[in-house]
């Protein structure tokens, strides 16, 4: 895409994740709701992405003490990613409107499921309230590899994600 002209995705995303935590003096799970937007633009195009999805964590806490708490285990989760790419300067005329218009807006998206193993840190006993902070470090293998598609169009020469990994860095402040 990019020699076409095209604004290049940014490979590294932050997120925003909710969602329920459950812990004990061996097991470690928490389930949560992700959510991600984002964007760049050059001179040419820009492009929005929003990601949606859900991820469980589950870890067997091998080492817990009543300072901290590490534990290995797996990440699984499942998303549904869009993306919107705009190009500028783009001119439209009502009164001439060519048949078949396009406009200045690709949006296609991809749904995605991950595997992976991960392993976790927890600092126990964090601040007034006696919080507990956790990290959480994670390498995902794609489970499928779909195409991106659209509602909108019929893409042709489409990009195909194959062997898609990804290394997650969780924090997670228990309320």
């Amino acid at each position: 895409m990019e020699k076409n002209g095209i604004v290049a995705l940014n490979s590294v995303e932050i997120n925003f994740t909710t969602g329920l935590n459950f812990y004990n003096e061996i097991l470690d799970i928490d389930l949560g709701y992700e959510m991600f937007a984002g964007g760049n633009s050059n001179e040419i195009t820009k492009y929005r992405t929003i990601s949606n999805g859900v991820k469980l964590r589950a870890h067997y806490v091998f080492l817990n003490t009543s300072k901290v708490g590490l534990g290995a285990g797996f990440n699984i989760g499942y998303n549904k990613r869009k993306l919107a790419l705009f190009w500028k300067d783009y001119n439209v005329d009502f009164e001439n409107l060519e048949s078949g218009i396009n406009g200045n807006q690709l949006t296609m998206f991809i749904e995605k499921a991950f595997l992976g193993p991960s392993v976790s840190f927890k600092i126990k006993d964090v601040g007034r309230r006696h919080q507990q902070t956790k990290f959480t470090l994670a390498y995902e293998f794609a489970l499928n590899n779909k195409e991106w598609e659209s509602d909108f169009f019929n893409l042709t020469n489409t990009i195909r994600e194959t062997n898609s990994r990804q290394i997650i860095l969780n924090v997670t402040f228990g309320l």
